[in-house]
């Protein structure tokens, strides 16, 4: 047995100047009906097929900003949450009815990673179907390592940010995140003003 490079694809989440909406992605993951022009499986299934890899991993960033979603006329949710339900239980993915195809697959082997900021607005029947792993804070020798992949040919920025982690690594809206954009900022150099 062995293992075998196959490509990477990204489903991005729709975002809207009222929050995350996600009525497309609810359908890019579970697929459109075949009475629609618009008719397509989905992109776990066709990863499946173009790949020939039966167990991929798909990962899912900030699936807590995804809960939003829209509801049809009929009552029916549309949020990439629920499109993950089947998918996530063992039993209803080994029978998955594809909607575009109208065939039934064995999608049970995919390999799930879904990240999220907080679990607060995720249902109960969403997160029984997940292994949880909470990951701690960074702690300030964790971000001093990060410095390594940030800046490592420039002991003066280091330096200066070394100094920036000691007196902010505990502030609840310090990230790894703002560390990498205060870097990038300071490479960079000065900003022209514009007048």
């Amino acid at each position: 047995m062995h293992a075998r490079k196959i490509d990477c694809r990204s489903i991005k989440h729709a975002q809207s100047g009222n929050g995350w909406i996600c009525r497309q992605c609810r359908f890019r993951i579970a697929g459109v009906e075949s009475g629609w022009s618009s008719a397509r499986i989905g992109e776990p299934l066709r990863f499946i097929a173009e790949q020939q890899c039966a167990n991929p991993i798909i990962v899912i960033n900030e699936i807590d900003k995804a809960v939003g979603g829209a509801t049809s006329s009929s009552g029916t949710s549309t949020s990439l949450v629920n499109a993950l339900l089947p998918l996530l239980d063992p039993h209803s993915a080994q029978e998955f009815n594809c909607p575009a195809s109208q065939l039934v697959c064995n999608m049970s082997r995919i390999n799930w990673i879904l990240t999220a900021n907080k679990l607060s607005g995720l249902s109960q029947p969403f997160l029984s179907r997940l292994e949880l792993i909470h990951v701690s804070s960074l702690t300030e020798e964790q971000y001093l390592l990060a410095l390594d992949a940030l800046c490592p040919d420039d002991q003066l920025l280091r330096d200066y940010l070394r100094r920036l982690i000691a007196n902010d690594w505990g502030n609840p809206n310090f990230s790894l995140r703002a560390l990498a954009r205060a870097t990038q900022r300071l490479q960079s150099g000065p900003q022209p003003m514009l007048q």
